[in-house]
């Protein structure tokens, strides 16, 4: 995050995590919002042999896992295998989870349109959103060559 935004918010950004090296395996599924058990049989399929999903994040139709890379196609596979009523599952590579942690960001009117500017002009395309299952975060994932460029050293000294 621009250190500019520490300045603006009084601190208020506490930091940014950054996790590289990551895939988003999404699955396509019109059973998902009439079907609660199938997503639990989904992420009984993902959590298979260790594998992490550092986060979710779904739609009426969709359920989307971030992944570690190297887990992806095995988890695809588990997924394709499983029996489960799934229309299609994608893998897309190369991509970042960003969180920005700060004090009472979920009551902070306009917390995360400028969090969502400063990634605009470092050209980063943010794809998925977390928000309101935090007090403190906001998550995001974005596609791009070096996310740090956005995210940066926004540590406040206490």
């Amino acid at each position: 995050m621009h250190p500019r935004l520490q300045v603006e918010w009084g601190l208020l950004l506490k930091s940014v995590a950054v996790k590289s090296d990551l895939a988003v395996v999404k699955v396509y599924s019109s059973e998902i919002v009439y079907n609660p058990g199938l997503v639990m049989h989904l992420l009984a399929t993902v959590s298979e042999n260790g594998s992490a999903a550092y986060a979710i994040s779904t739609s009426l139709s969709t359920l989307a896992f971030a992944v570690p890379s190297s887990s992806a196609k095995g988890i695809c596979e588990r997924i394709r295998r499983s029996g489960e009523e799934v229309e299609k599952v994608t893998i897309k590579d190369n991509v970042s989870l960003v969180c920005a942690v700060g004090d009472d960001l979920i009551n902070r009117t306009g917390a995360s349109a400028k969090v969502f500017q400063e990634a605009a002009e470092a050209e980063a395309n943010i794809e998925m959103i977390s928000e309101g299952a935090s007090d403190v975060a906001s998550t995001s994932w974005c596609r791009a060559r070096r996310p740090t460029r956005w995210s940066g050293d926004c540590t406040a000294s206490s």
